[in-house]
């Protein structure tokens, strides 16, 4: 994928919006009362930064609720899972570092929309 591509995803879609060595930044679109799958990468760590909404964040054990102007940090190999329980849209800017970055470095736990590939 390149500068300026879109990919819709049952949960809303994302936009590259730049991308160089070693990094990529997304601008995520999560619709209302969707969420992404609980997942991890191994070649890649991301910056999440909210900018609409209330972003339901799962952080390993941990839950959290960010609002705009609120950002975390998730490492490598680390579990996460993105949710909006909002009537409206969640838009977060995401920066991903790592050697490689391709879609393909997702393995997910859970998935609401039967994506795993293997019964965790």
């Amino acid at each position: 994928m390149k500068v300026g591509d879109r990919e819709q995803r049952p949960w809303g879609q994302f936009e590259i919006l730049d991308q160089g060595n070693g990094y990529q930044v997304k601008r995520l679109e999560v619709l209302p009362r969707q969420e992404l799958s609980l997942q991890r990468h191994q070649q890649r760590r991301e910056h999440w930064l909210v900018v609409q909404g209330v972003a339901q964040v799962q952080l390993g054990d941990l839950t959290l609720s960010l609002t705009v102007g609120q950002s975390l940090d998730i490492a490598i190999g680390q579990w996460h899972r993105l949710g909006n329980r909002e009537a409206g849209p969640l838009i977060l800017i995401e920066v991903q570092i790592g050697p490689y970055l391709g879609e393909d470095d997702i393995e997910r736990r859970t998935d609401n929309y039967g994506r795993c590939l293997s019964p965790s």
